[in-house]
């Protein structure tokens, strides 16, 4: 069985970015090299995506849009956009 941690603001950042930025899951899946049925699990917090992963989520974001997101803010706290 594999263990998988959940955070809650994670999930929430994920939903907020994608939302914002008009992205459907797949878009947002194409963009961070993972699939929508994953992208689908992050938003219901039932599994976070590990380190390499969020960082290739805001590095996606910032090459993609020009924005920087603090990765303390996308596990710990509300994305600023």
């Amino acid at each position: 069985m594999t263990m998988c941690k959940s955070l809650d603001n994670t999930a929430t950042n994920i939903a907020i970015l994608r939302k914002h930025y008009n992205l459907s899951r797949d878009e947002f899946a194409k963009m961070t090299g993972r699939t929508k049925q994953m992208v689908k699990i992050w938003e219901s917090g039932k599994c976070s995506p590990n380190a390499e992963t969020l960082f290739h989520i805001v590095s996606s974001f910032r090459a993609a849009y020009g924005i920087t997101i603090n990765l303390n803010e996308m596990v710990l706290g509300t994305v600023s956009l």
